[in-house]
């Protein structure tokens, strides 16, 4: 996850499938209903006695109303049949609703911004190897900066020749994305993401000197490239989040550790572009939370307002820093 900085050397910086289990109702023959006769008159037998001993049908009264054989008594239904009824047509519109609410979770749930990103840097790394000039054409480097400020963007994308760097950034990024995009959400994700990566940069630049050999500084022409002070930002989200919900972060403060002493080991890991990262993943963390803990006090969310005013706030430490140099 290292970045590289050098005189144009760059820095080195979940879907779930679901099934619908449809359960059909075999339901028997329908019920032809009663018989409609005429009940007989009050008093008389169901059935007369004939002359001959045999039973025969009573007859019915002349003023009686006739029956409308065409359609079956709307008040006379089989109970079971009503209620095999009810619950069927109860658990077709109880599965289609499933099927739609668990469509909908499978859509959100799947980590499609971390799967763009990742297609992003795999794409302009190949580009990097096929076109050769390219990558100087996208890193950052502070000399630069002012002029073509859309380098604090690129940046973010680039990585080194070597397979390794770019592998272990799209590594910690597979396994840091998929939680927190769907725990964030998108937009909060997207957020986070682009302002630690700016951050980095920023960061990067505010420490980089005309004067310095960029053995501990850099210098104002060493370049960096790779999305290590995004991932950083990660880091910093989860600690927060991890906080909150009264989590151990023991192991990560671990891994943290870990990967802030390479650069006292390997030359050439701007170690400047990751703290800024992860500062500003912090900062988003915090205003995340506190901003849940706004409404449900019953104010008004300011999430985009805080998060607009920290990328003002990185703009003018940058434009502070070309004005002075």
């Amino acid at each position: 996850m290292s970045d590289h900085p050098s005189p144009h050397q760059p820095e080195s910086g979940g879907s779930s499938n679901w099934q619908s289990d449809d359960t059909s109702l075999e339901q028997g023959p329908a019920s032809s209903g009663p018989d409609w006769q005429t009940p007989p008159p009050s008093g008389a037998q169901p059935w007369g006695g004939g002359s001959d001993g045999q039973p025969q049908l009573s007859q019915p009264r002349a003023d009686a109303p006739k029956p409308d054989r065409s359609q079956p008594d709307p008040a006379w239904a089989p109970p079971q049949a009503a209620q095999m009824s009810d619950s069927r047509s109860g658990r077709s519109r109880a599965t289609s609703r499933g099927r739609r609410r668990r469509s909908r979770t499978t859509t959100s749930q799947t980590p499609v911004v971390t799967y763009t990103i990742i297609a992003i840097c795999v794409i302009v790394w190949l580009a990097e190897l096929v076109f050769p000039g390219f990558v100087d054409q996208i890193i950052l480097v502070p000399a630069l900066g002012a002029t073509q400020p859309w380098r604090f963007v690129t940046s973010a994308f680039a990585h080194a020749p070597e397979i390794a760097h770019i592998l272990f950034n799209m590594y910690a990024l597979w396994a840091l994305g998929r939680a927190l995009e769907t725990f964030l959400g998108r937009a909060r994700y997207i957020a986070a993401y682009a302002l630690s990566a700016l951050a980095g940069g920023v960061v990067y630049v505010a420490m980089a000197s005309p004067g310095s050999d960029g053995a501990v500084l850099p210098s104002w022409g060493q370049g960096v490239l790779g999305a290590s002070g995004a991932i950083f930002g990660l880091f910093g989200v989860l600690l927060v989040v991890q906080r909150k919900l009264g989590l151990s972060n023991r192991s990560l403060w671990v891994v943290l550790a870990l990967n802030f002493g390479l650069a006292f080991f390997f030359p050439g890991i701007a170690w400047q572009a990751h703290v800024g990262g992860f500062l500003a993943g912090l900062a988003s963390g915090w205003i995340f939370f506190d901003d849940a803990n706004r409404v449900s006090r019953g104010s008004r969310p300011a999430t985009w307002r805080r998060m607009g005013v920290l990328t003002l706030a990185l703009l003018a430490i940058a434009v502070v820093k070309y004005l002075l140099v």
